[in-house]
């Protein structure tokens, strides 16, 4: 079994392929492997982050707010967390809120 230096590096591993799949729009893809970091190492408050990010860009906004969370309980002091929180519930209020505002005579 690999030391925990080993799982640390693979973990990151994932976390920047993440990252890249993110940046290219890949988003289900960045999502699986912020996932795999996470099962790799549990405490990996970048990837529930990052993780936390890619989920309203594929429609799953409470699942954002679950890894906002999670990293919050895991690093209260984690500004990136606190920062981006919000983010989900604003993109699905651009959503929705658009057809209400049509739709009411």
């Amino acid at each position: 079994m690999p030391g925990r230096w080993a799982l640390s590096k693979v973990a990151r591993t994932y976390l920047l392929t993440g990252l890249t799949q993110y940046e290219q729009g890949e988003h289900r893809k960045a999502i699986q492997d912020y996932t795999k970091a996470i099962e790799i190492a549990k405490n990996y408050v970048a990837a529930y982050v990052n993780r936390g990010l890619s989920h309203p860009l594929s429609g799953h906004y409470k699942r954002s707010l679950e890894d906002f969370e999670t990293a919050l309980k895991l690093d209260p002091e984690y500004m990136q967390a606190y920062y981006f929180r919000p983010s989900p519930m604003r993109r699905r209020a651009n959503m929705i809120l658009p057809s209400r505002i049509t739709a009411t005579p």
